[in-house]
């Protein structure tokens, strides 16, 4: 794998602009000072021809010799500056090979050139501050000082020396002032150097980890993107096995529905004694199979209705309804429910109770449903009917029994189809009563819920809209 590596990064190959500079400049000092050195021989030649014309050649060939100081200075600091990291050396080597001129001349020089050379001192004391730090340029500027005092004071061979050394001081000072302006400007430009490399950085890795996490996202949305598109081919198969599944049963149950009710009928006929005499005991075991019949075809029935629910093709007739004879109706259906066990059967119904809208078949059907699991899951005491206003656009319809009770973490199961609550001998039909018939009531604009205690008893509600609510009276309101 490739590695990236950050732009801008600190290397010895990137150096800041500002060292490259200085670098630059004293490559160019260097090549003037090699570049002037044929002017400089020329002009030494003829200060020695002028201070003294009894000087032998050799004499004055020997007096030229801090010229080659200067020019051996300037190839070595160029054979330095080829690494960029020596160039405080070579800054050193430079600014001492003028002072070593300087004592040369003063030394070896004509007596012009022994003039002269003190006053060279304060230019290079100016050089010094401009290249070097502050305390070795001071160094250096003291040390050529303290030569020139000494020799005025040992050779006195020139009247010019403490004026010298006066011109020395103040280039020092001049140099000590300059060379720590320009030390400290380039330390703050190496250290603001430093700096924006660092944020450089910090700002190239902050890059690549947001590049590396829009990655990981884009990664992620392809995924979820398949994902949802497997998802999508899954709920399509599902919805076209759940269709496949409800026409099925719709079918099967049209088909069922027939035969059973030829059977019933052809039951009854036999058992009146319409196709010749019936025995009591006879009669007796034809009643267990019309009733077993009926059973059946009520069980067809809510599978069909059901489906027909699930693929949206039930049709919901509303009508202005007066429930007390709806209530009247299926009280008289359920007597037969609760005969057999004993059970009581009990009424609530308030009196001024205001018309609905609603489709009374499917009322019907959802209150016999109600009342046929209250009598399946009830063995002694009884089971009534409640109905009163609940609010100002509600009926609320209650049908309380004195059972088994439900568990609350069994609420939901009680309203899911196919699903059974109970004990193991309350376990007959298909689970299906209770859900249809919270699905007829919305589908009518109502509400359905239960509540229950085990060993106490279950009540379920269900709520119908009250015919043009709007006009009706607000009462006060009743709690189930």
């Amino acid at each position: 794998m490739t590695m990236l590596s950050a732009p801008g990064a600190l290397s010895p190959e990137r150096e800041p602009d500002i060292r490259a500079e200085r670098v630059h400049q004293l490559k160019v000092m260097t090549r003037a000072t090699l570049l002037s050195a044929p002017v400089m021989v020329l002009v030494a030649f003829a200060l020695s021809v002028a201070s003294d014309a009894s000087y032998s050649l050799a004499e004055r060939l020997y007096s030229l010799s801090p010229l080659l100081s200067i020019v051996l200075g300037a190839r070595i600091t160029q054979k330095l500056l080829d690494d960029k990291q020596n160039y405080n050396r070579a800054s050193l080597v430079f600014v001492m090979s003028f002072i070593v001129a300087v004592v040369m001349a003063m030394l070896f020089g004509a007596q012009a050139m022994r003039i002269i050379a003190p006053f060279v001192m304060v230019l290079i004391a100016s050089l010094a501050g401009l290249l070097l730090p502050p305390h070795q340029a001071l160094g250096l500027t003291i040390a050529g000082g303290i030569w020139i005092l000494g020799y005025a004071v040992i050779v006195r061979d020139s009247n010019y020396d403490i004026g010298a050394l006066f011109l020395i001081a103040i280039a020092a000072a001049i140099a000590k002032l300059t060379s720590g302006s320009l030390y400290d400007s380039m330390a703050w430009a190496m250290e603001s150097y430093r700096r924006s490399q660092e944020r450089a950085e910090e700002l190239w890795r902050n890059r690549e980890q947001l590049r590396k996490a829009l990655a990981a996202q884009d990664w992620l949305n392809a995924q979820l993107q398949a994902t949802n598109s497997s998802l999508e081919q899954a709920r399509q198969a599902a919805d076209e096995a759940n269709h496949l599944k409800t026409q099925f049963v719709a079918n099967m149950s049209h088909e069922l529905r027939s035969p059973l009710n030829a059977i019933i009928n052809f039951t009854r006929i036999v058992s009146e004694g319409y196709a010749g005499e019936v025995v009591e005991e006879q009669r007796t075991y034809l009643e267990y199979v019309r009733l077993s019949g009926e059973h059946l075809l009520g069980l067809i029935n809510d599978i069909l209705d059901l489906a027909k629910v699930e693929a949206g093709k039930l049709e919901i007739h509303p009508e202005v309804l007066d429930l007390q004879g709806v209530f009247k109706g299926v009280m008289s259906t359920a007597v037969g429910l609760t005969r057999d066990k004993g059970l009581a059967l009990e009424q609530d119904i308030a009196e001024d109770l205001p018309p609905v809208l609603a489709d009374p078949k499917r009322v019907r059907q959802a209150l016999l449903n109600l009342l046929s699991n209250a009598a399946k899951f009830t063995d002694q005491g009884c089971i009534t009917l409640h109905a009163h206003r609940h609010n100002v656009s509600e009926v609320c319809i209650a049908v309380q029994d004195t059972g088994v009770g439900i568990a609350r973490e069994d609420f939901d199961k009680v309203f899911a189809e196919y699903q059974q609550v109970g004990n193991a001998h309350h376990v007959e039909g298909t689970g299906l009563g209770i859900p249809l018939s919270k699905r007829l009531i919305e589908m009518q604009g109502g509400r359905m819920w239960l509540e229950s205690e085990p060993g106490v008893g279950t009540q379920f509600f269900l709520t119908l809209p009250i015919a043009d609510a709007t006009v009706q009276e607000p009462s006060e309101e009743n709690h189930a």
